[in-house]
């Protein structure tokens, strides 16, 4: 079952995450990937997955940490391992690290910085183009930094993996 916000193709139920309308204990697992940073109370949201998942029920949640602003239809926030974590902490960990590496966060910094030179789309894309060619080979570093006990300290964005107690 997928659940978004706004309807779309493949949505099977329109609901706010700070309050789905979903009953409790319903889901042996749930993934929410790339959302948190979009919703006004992340801790809700993640009370929220705790609430919908049964006993011994497993949870993914994946965040960013170095990225650029990407509204959807808003981004309001950023979270450290240790900020997801804590905010995770009602769930038995599993497993949490690096779910997208260092040199995809710094590309992704670097293209940002080029591409607040200029309001003018146009002198934009000039200054992107070259940036984005030119660090497109280094992403590939990635493979080898993620697997660092410190990649998680500039990742473009970490995971957490946890069961539900009970």
């Amino acid at each position: 079952m997928t659940v978004d916000f706004a309807a779309a193709p493949g949505v099977d139920v329109v609901s706010d995450i700070h309050n789905l309308s979903i009953p409790d204990q319903s889901f042996d697992c749930v993934f929410c990937t790339g959302t948190l940073e979009h919703v006004r109370d992340p801790d809700k949201a993640v009370a929220e997955l705790f609430r919908i998942l049964k006993p011994g029920g497993i949870v993914y949640i994946d965040v960013p940490f170095i990225q650029g602003y990407h509204p959807d239809p808003t981004d309001y926030w950023r979270f450290t391992l240790e900020g997801l974590r804590l905010m995770c902490e009602s769930f038995e960990e599993i497993e949490s690290g690096t779910f997208i590496g260092p040199t995809c966060g710094a590309i992704w910094i670097v293209r940002e910085w080029a591409n607040s030179w200029t309001n003018n789309r146009i002198l934009s894309n000039l200054l992107l183009a070259p940036i984005a060619l030119l660090a497109a080979p280094f992403r590939y570093l990635d493979y080898i930094l993620i697997r660092s006990s410190r990649s998680h300290h500039v990742a473009s964005a970490v995971y957490f993996r946890g069961r539900r107690p009970g």
